[in-house]
């Protein structure tokens, strides 16, 4: 039985890797607004949040994709 395309074996990876980076990515940017501003932590609370929120949309819309036919 031949193997799968190696394009399509990559595109999972590529997709949750860029899940993953959404969250790590939102995390950082808010980090770097306190150290900007001097603040208490609240851009990075308030951009993990949003990260998180958002990143979960998106595995949730890719993982349904993959589901359906």
């Amino acid at each position: 039985m031949p193997l799968e395309n190696p394009s399509k074996q990559a595109r999972p990876v590529v997709a949750l890797a860029g899940i993953g980076s959404e969250m790590v990515g939102f995390t950082l940017g808010g980090v770097v607004l306190d150290w900007l501003f001097g603040s208490l932590p609240v851009f990075t609370v308030i951009l993990t949040v949003g990260g998180l929120i958002l990143a979960m949309g998106h595995l949730m819309r890719w993982a349904n994709r993959r589901i359906e036919p």
